[in-house]
Order: structure tokens, then sequence, then C-alpha cells
């Protein structure tokens, strides 16, 4: 079982993001690491959970929240105010019956998938392009 630990992810700009724990809701199990930018409304955060389905999936699932801030001054007073934020949410599901390697030949084909900077995902995602 792998320990909960920092995470560095890095953007296009390659800028590094560090996320750290913050904890794990014993309900449901879902692990949150966060980038704190010292204000708590301005976190970026990346949830981790993995569950069971009543009919039997495992369930894998991953989100990131990355608020863009801006300060807003009112009556002289700075406050931080959340101008937009992006998700990311990755969801991966299998039968109780897939094998370990099924499970890795999917995370890898998804890797692959959101690395290639001149492929679909890019022109979909980046450019906001339709397929045709």
């Amino acid at each position: 079982m792998p320990q909960m630990t920092p995470i560095v992810l890095t953007d296009d700009q390659a800028t590094d993001h560090t996320f750290a724990p913050r904890g794990k809701d014993p309900q449901s199990g879902v692990a949150t690491l966060v980038k704190s930018t010292g204000v708590p409304v301005g976190d970026e955060r990346l949830t981790v959970g993995r569950s069971r389905t009543p009919q039997g999936r495992e369930k894998i699932s991953f989100k990131l929240t990355l608020p863009v801030i801006a300060s807003e001054v009112i009556n002289g007073v700075t406050s931080p105010t959340i101008v937009r934020t992006a998700y990311a949410d990755v969801t991966l599901s299998f039968e109780g019956t897939s094998s370990t390697q099924e499970r890795k030949n999917a995370r890898k084909m998804l890797s692959d998938l959101l690395a290639n900077s001149e492929g679909l995902a890019a022109a979909v995602i980046d450019d906001l392009e339709h397929l045709y």
C-alpha cells in the first residue's frame, strides 16, 4: 500500500507544483494533497480515491482543482478572490477480475494520450477543437 507522500507535478511552463498530504476522509477513503498558497481559498488540490462499486468494479479517481486567484480591494481591504477554477477529473474502472497487466496497460495508454503534445488530446484540451 503506497504511503501518502508529497508529489511534484510539472505544468506546461516547466513549473513544479508540490502537493503535500493534507489528510484522508475516513468515510470515503479519498486522500487530499494540497499545494498551499498560504490562503486556503487559493490552494491547488489533488484528490485520489479508490473504491469498489456495488457491481464489484474497482474504481480509481484522480481530481485536480486549480483555482486562479486575484486580489480584490474593497474599501481599502485587499482580499483574495477566485477568478476561475480549472478541474481535471480522471476516473478508471476495472472489473474485479482484471489483471495487473490490464490495469498497467490502461494507465500507460492514458498517460501516452495526455502526454502527446501534438495529438488528439492536446488539440481538444489546449485549443478547444472539435473532432470531425
